[in-house]
């Protein structure tokens, strides 16, 4: 083993600054990450304000903090539940973010918000029964809740059930094309040759704006179908729901019928903050507070 104090005099100096070096940046971060967190607290003394700043810079765990101050001095208010459920969900912290789904329902159990983020949690859990339970109780509240229909459609492992779930989204939103995509799928598994193709033909009624690569896919997986041979047309099918993923018809219908997630970073003072901080559902309980949801 060699020993520093066996090198040549003349390492130490190089040595003691490479020390300093690291002692000082190791210094400046800690200082640069204090000095922001005084000037975020400057900015507003309101917390749940301060756990918006907080997740504006990354600080997850000083939002956390904040948003479970402001439950203590204003339990009554909803939207921090919800807000502080989705940073426990950013965290993958499912254990609290269901204890605290449970506790906000107990002051509001009427809200629909945070009883899908608890089926929402039960789902990640792989607690489908539950999660199965919640979802149908909200749609006895809400029948119209796309949200629940897409959350039941993606813990369902029945391809019956999961038909009858997307189809019942397209009844309420008949021009959003990610249903349209899974339901193509799900008949060309089945061989159903003519209800898959009459889905994917639908796709390019609503959105025919399609790239180069999924233009290829869709004339393959249209004509091979057309040829009767599903099996084969399923990979194209699946090849050309993909490449629809980055469109901006697909994110819009993905925002229409999705929970919500809260990201990090994503907040910005002059846009989000005043107008919809945690995002929204399509029902909420009406006379709630949702100016921070």
């Amino acid at each position: 083993m060699f020993s520093i104090f066996k090198f040549p005099n003349s390492y130490f100096p190089v040595l003691l600054i490479c020390i300093v070096t690291i002692l000082l940046a190791a210094g400046c971060n800690q200082n640069s990450k204090k000095n922001d967190d005084k000037n975020i607290e400057k900015t507003s003394s309101d917390p749940k304000e301060l756990a918006l700043l907080y997740l504006a810079e990354n600080h997850l765990d000083e939002a956390v903090a904040a948003f479970q101050q402001a439950i203590k001095m204003n339990p009554e208010d909803s939207s921090t539940y919800i807000g502080l459920t989705r940073l426990y969900l950013l965290q993958k912290n499912y254990d609290a973010a269901e204890d605290l789904c449970k506790e906000g329902l107990k002051i509001k159990p009427g809200n629909i918000d945070l009883k899908l983020l608890l089926a929402e949690v039960y789902g990640l859990k792989n607690d489908k029964e539950n999660a199965t339970k919640q979802l149908k109780e909200i749609i006895e509240q809400d029948p119209k809740n796309v949200n629940a229909y897409y959350l039941l459609d993606s813990i369902s492992s029945n391809q019956n059930s999961r038909k009858y779930y997307l189809l019942k989204i397209l009844s309420l939103a008949p021009a959003n094309i990610v249903p349209r995509l899974q339901l193509a799928e799900l008949f060309a598994v089945e061989s159903n040759i003519d209800s898959s193709l009459f889905y994917l033909q639908s796709v390019k009624k609503i959105a025919p704006g399609f790239s180069d690569a999924a233009e290829i896919s869709y004339q393959k997986a249209t004509s091979i179908l057309s040829g009767n041979k599903p099996a084969l047309a399923l990979p194209y099918i699946r090849q050309f729901h993909s490449l629809m993923k980055i469109t901006s018809e697909y994110a819009t219908g993905s925002d229409e019928i999705k929970i919500p997630k809260m990201i990090a970073g994503y907040f910005t003072m002059d846009t989000n903050i005043p107008v919809s901080s945690f995002g929204t559902t399509q029902s909420s309980t009406p006379g709630e507070d949702n100016s921070f949801r």
